[in-house]
């Protein structure tokens, strides 16, 4: 009984690319060619500011940050 109003929800472009992945979240780093956990985060959040603080303990060296299935985030 009620009429359309047409309304959308907005999503920032950054949100829409969050709502798939689930924690918890894994910060890895790649040295010689292994790859290890340096961080375990509950929150993609908490994951990224885990990330930002490893960037500079280990510059150069790569940093990704897995879901729970192993996929890598970023």
């Amino acid at each position: 009984h009620f009429p359309d109003s047409g309304y959308k929800a907005k999503k920032n472009d950054f949100d829409q690319y969050d709502e798939g992945i689930n924690g918890p979240f894994k910060v890895n780093i790649e040295e010689d060619g292994k790859t290890s956990e340096v961080a375990s985060t509950e929150t993609i959040e908490e994951a990224i500011k885990m990330g930002a603080s490893f960037s500079k303990m280990f510059k150069g060296k790569p940093l990704f940050i897995v879901d729970r299935e192993g996929s890598v985030i970023c």
